[in-house]
């Protein structure tokens, strides 16, 4: 692909719609949903490098996520927003900073400013509030500034929802989420079930076929590691794998 196509302002939505549909599938992480995102505006945009602030109850933020910056240590710490960031989040609109002296969270980034290099402080927000920022570094951006906003509003726009749906599950508790998926199951399985049948050994298999399988996964398919995992004996582990129809 020629270097005018790969950074083309008009083709970067098309990019980023297929980009993030490869994604959704695999959306259960937020830290590779950013990772995998920041990588898709490396190449796109010129983008070297990013943070991920989270917006909590009190109004504070907080450094989820950084990528490709020297602010790995800052991950967890929590800042008070300034106001030129309260007015981005209020009024939802990209912050472009073209000096970030003034910002403390960012002064690690000052030996990078230096010739053609601007900061993008990118709202997030997901079920009608503010739920962070997604903050992006540019050296020499292919667009001019308010191309460069328009696209990192619609980075937003997909991102965020999305991370939305990684803390929602992140933060139910294994109780609940097990309580939920088995509540949907039975809902479905009961609806399917003749008369006598054993809705109980239905579910059952179904969620022991899964777990199985997840072992499986965790241990990239060696059975030894995965009967210890699941703290079941090699013998026993290979018997449920031939119930189950388990291709290995």
């Amino acid at each position: 692909m020629k270097a005018e196509s790969l950074h083309s302002f008009e083709l970067f939505p098309l990019h980023l719609i297929e980009h993030f549909q490869h994604l959704f599938p695999s959306a259960g992480d937020s830290r590779l949903l950013f990772a995998e995102t920041m990588a898709f505006l490396q190449k796109r945009a010129w983008t070297k490098g990013g943070i991920l602030l989270s917006l909590d109850s009190q109004g504070k933020l907080s450094v989820r996520e950084v990528y490709g910056l020297p602010l790995e240590g800052l991950r967890g710490s929590c800042c008070e927003p300034t106001e030129e960031i309260r007015r981005c989040l209020c009024q939802a609109r990209p912050l472009v900073l073209e000096d970030v002296e003034e910002d403390p969270l960012l002064q690690p980034l000052l030996p990078l400013f230096g010739g053609h290099a601007l900061f993008l402080w990118t709202p997030l927000r997901a079920a009608g509030r503010s739920t962070g920022l997604l903050g992006t570094l540019h050296l020499d951006p292919p667009w001019g500034q308010d191309q460069l906003s328009t696209a990192m509003g619609w980075v937003a726009s997909l991102l965020s929802p999305a991370l939305f749906l990684c803390s929602f599950w992140q933060e139910l508790g294994l109780d609940e989420l097990l309580e939920r998926k088995l509540d949907h199951a039975m809902q479905q399985l009961a609806s399917l079930q003749e008369e006598g049948a054993e809705l109980f050994s239905e579910v059952l298999a179904l969620v022991e076929k899964r777990l199985i399988l997840a072992a499986l996964r965790k241990t990239k398919n060696v059975q030894t590691a995965a009967a210890r995992l699941l703290g079941i004996n090699r013998n026993t582990l290979r018997k449920k794998i031939r119930e189950h129809g388990i291709e290995v």
